[in-house]
Formats: structure tokens, sequence, C-alpha cells
């Protein structure tokens, strides 16, 4: 316990450090602000090890997904394209996944799921961190240190004491990211080493046993933005003119994955104001955190779990519709099929857990989403069902 305190406090001041050194160094100390967390967490991991308050894989995990940072930041610095940065991290997380089923912490079937999820989720947050940094620079570093507290509180309740002490590291190399956050508008670091951290956590947390729905609760409402936007790209008039604009099918495809100011989080910065835009973003992220937890505390099977989960995802997203203006003909149609996805959720959850506790649970979130509706509606210039925005999607 000593030791993690230890690499706690020295993660903690040499990511300080580096956030107020950085921004010395010039215009290239300015773009690599990000740099402070993976430092920060490196010195951490050293200090676990030299104190011998370490597991093997708490320093392996992180060591193989800091490498996976590095690529992607050297490709982004690079201008390489997205396809190529997204073969070399996902070379590396697949690399580290067969290490652990090597090692015989995972079945191979697992690996290969834990290797597409850590894809995915590191993809997923290095885009989201691009395109909100210029609109809130503290949401990601927030949702990350949130992200961590949670998988603190879900080391608590297994038998390993390395993800306990891997999470405290984290935690205190992200705190100073989210007092000082980066400002710089083309930083390359930032999105990785926040990808780095939520797989090292996750893999370690779905090693330990437990469910895939607790573990990937934190990234469940960005991840959900950032679908509905690349598929947005595809399916709009406006993003394909987009896309056929970039000049050719090659970069083409590099243009859908780059970030720009097209996630619903961003479109609502622009009707409201950054921090009501963060607070819908943190508080519904805090919420499907705490379906989580209910569920995990009720011992709910992972998938009706998953799904109440979803439920909350997607009724922030139709939520957020709302802000930016969608009718409420228009809304209420989507929110019925939201409704019977929920009752659909319901019956499962009844056909998996006959407890009447768990058969509320996506009930309680189904409601949730029309209370959060209803608080919309009182507040929009456009409660009165005239139209004032976009259509879906």
């Amino acid at each position: 316990m000593m030791g993690s305190l230890l690499a706690a406090v020295v993660a903690l001041l040499v990511s300080a450090a580096s956030l107020l050194l950085l921004p010395r160094a010039g215009a290239l100390g300015g773009r690599l602000g990000g740099l402070a967390l993976p430092v920060g967490l490196a010195a951490g991991l050293v200090t676990l090890w030299a104190s011998g308050s370490a597991t093997n894989l708490a320093l392996l995990l992180p060591a193989a997904t800091l490498v996976a940072c590095v690529v992607e930041a050297l490709g982004a610095a690079l201008g390489l394209h997205r396809c190529w940065r997204l073969a070399g991290s996902s070379l590396v997380l697949g690399a580290a996944m067969v290490a652990e089923w090597r090692r015989g912490d995972l079945f191979a079937s697992g690996a290969v799921l834990a290797a597409a999820a850590s894809v995915a989720a590191f993809a997923v947050i290095v885009f989201a961190t691009a395109a909100q940094r210029s609109g809130a620079p503290r949401t990601p570093s927030a949702l990350g240190l949130l992200g961590a507290v949670w998988l603190l509180v879900v080391a608590a309740g297994l038998p390993t004491p390395g993800l306990a002490s891997l999470s405290v590291v984290a935690i205190a190399a992200i705190v100073p990211l989210v007092l000082w956050p980066p400002r710089a508008w083309d930083e390359v670091v930032l999105g990785p080493a926040l990808g780095a951290v939520a797989v090292a956590l996750g893999v370690y947390a779905w090693i330990a046993n437990a469910s895939p729905a607790m573990v990937w609760a934190p990234v469940a409402v960005v991840g959900l933005d950032v679908i509905w936007t690349l598929t947005r790209r595809l399916v709009t008039v406006s993003g394909r003119a987009r896309l056929s604009s970039a000049g050719g099918w090659w970069r083409g495809v590099d243009a859908w994955g780059e970030p720009a100011d097209d996630l619903v989080a961003q479109r609502v910065v622009s009707r409201t104001s950054g921090v009501t835009a963060s607070g819908w973003l943190l508080g519904a992220t805090v919420a499907v955190v705490v379906v989580a937890w209910v569920t995990w505390r009720l011992a709910v099977p992972w998938v009706p779990a998953a799904l109440a989960m979803g439920i909350l995802a997607a009724g922030w997203l139709l939520l957020q519709h709302a802000l930016l203006g969608l009718s409420r003909a228009e809304t209420i149609a989507w929110l019925c099929g939201l409704s019977a996805v929920g009752l659909g959720s319901a019956f499962l959850t009844r056909v998996e857990d006959a407890r009447v506790v768990a058969v509320a649970v996506p009930l309680i979130a189904l409601a949730a989403v029309w209370a959060g509706l209803a608080g919309v509606w009182s507040r929009a210039p456009g409660a009165d069902g005239v139209r004032v925005g976009p259509r879906l999607p």
C-alpha cells in the first residue's frame, strides 16, 4: 500500500512539473502538453517496480499501451495516413493481447475479443479527444479521471491488488491535466495517452474477471457519439460531399476518420455553451457508471446490464438532438423506438434474471431519459414543436 501511495505522489509531481515546464519549450512544447500524462505514468510505474509493489501485469500492460501511444502520436505529428496509424497501434495492442494469452492470463477467444475492444476503445478516445479539446479542453481529461476512479472502485471488489495500484497511479498522473489542461489546438499526445491508460486499466480489469459492461462503462457515451458522427459522415449529403472534396478515395478515408467539429457534443456547444455540453456529457457518463455499479451490486448478467447502459447513452444522444432543435414530433418518434428497446431489454433481463429489482433497472434508465427530455422541452426554444434545427442524423 505504501509503495502505491509513493508511486502516486511521484506520478502527480512529475506530471505537474511536465505541464509547467513544457510550455517553456516554445511551440513544440505547447504541442506536446499531453506528454505530461505518459511521463507521469511512466515515473509512477518505475516507482512501483522499484518499491516491489507492482505485479507483472501492472507493468506489462501499461508498457504495451504506452508504445501504442507513441506510435499514434508520432504518426499524427508526421502527418501519416490514419489507416497506417491505426494499423500500427492495432499491431501493438494485438501483440500485447497475444502476450497475455501466452502468459495464460486470457483464453485465445478472450484475447481476440480483448484485442478488438482495445483497438476500438483506443481509436474512439483518440478521435474524441482531438475533436473535443478545442471547445472544452478539460473534458477529455475529466472523463479519463472519472474512468480511472471508477476502475479503482471496481478493483476494490476484485481479488487482485495490481489493478488498484495501477488505478491510483493513473489518477495521480491525470489530475494535473484536469487542473491545467493543454490548450494547443494541434496537441497530439493527450488523446493517445488517455487511450493508453483506458486500455491498460480496462484490460487489467477484464483479466481480473470484471464484466465487459463494467469495464467499458466510462466510454459508452463518448463511443456512441463517435460512432454516430462517423456514420453521419457516410449517410448524409453534407458528409459525403466533404469526403468527396478530399480528392480521391484514399484521402477520403483519411478525411472520414479526421476529428473535426461535428461531434454531437461539439454541435451542442454551438447551440448552447461549452459548460452545458460538457455537463450533459459528464452527467450522462456518470449515470452510465452508476447503472454499471447498480447492476454489478445486483449481480445482473453483463448483457442486460450493457443494454441498460446503452439505453442511457442513446437517451443522451436523443436529448442532445432535442437541444439542437429536433422537433417534438420527431423526438417522440425516436423516443418511442428507444422505449421499445428498453422494454425489450427488460424482457431479456426477465429471462436472464427473474428478480423484480433486476428487471426494474432498464425501466428506470428509460424513465430517466423521459424525465430528461421533459426538462429539455421546458427550456428549449423549440418546445412549441416548431422546427429550429436539423433533422436526424
